[in-house]
């Protein structure tokens, strides 16, 4: 396995483009504006990842699907860890962030936030009554990133 060092150099490999539309968005439109647009655009590759990895799942199953796929996913990131796999909810815990440290080394750590940012327009995509609750980001200086998905009634 690649180390942490060998996978952020890997993951600004894969968002360097993006980092580089984000720099000249934010000096056209301004910051707040160009990371509202790079959460837009990151929630869609989110989505876009995550439909194919449940694509033929009927709606019924797809929370759960998720919570599997969420499973499968940590089974290969040492930094993260599912905490609950259920029918009703999914718990992660990430303890370190590629994307969160390659953003960093490339000059706009704010630029993750949108990154960050983007899971909460995704939620409903998993399920129509998903709602995902955050109160820890690495991206702001936590520890750990904490993803909370519930179905809500």
């Amino acid at each position: 396995m690649a180390t942490y060092e060998e996978q952020v150099k890997q993951r600004e490999g894969e968002i360097d483009l993006a980092i580089y539309f984000a720099k000249a968005i934010m000096e056209d439109v301004g910051k707040e504006r160009a990371l509202e647009i790079l959460k837009k655009g990151w929630s869609e590759s989110w989505l876009s990842g995550l439909n194919k990895a449940l694509s033929g799942v009927p709606a019924e199953e797809r929370f759960t699907a998720f919570g599997k796929w969420m499973s499968d996913r940590s089974a290969i990131n040492p930094w993260m860890e599912v905490l609950e796999a259920g029918p009703q909810r999914v718990a992660i815990k990430i303890t370190r962030c590629t994307t969160y440290d390659a953003c960093k080394n490339m000059g706009v750590p704010e630029v993750c936030q949108a990154y960050c940012d983007s899971d909460f327009l995704s939620a409903p995509m998993i399920h129509p009554k998903a709602k995902l609750t955050r109160d820890k980001e690495l991206a702001n200086g936590a520890d750990h990133c904490n993803h909370i998905w519930i179905i809500e009634d």
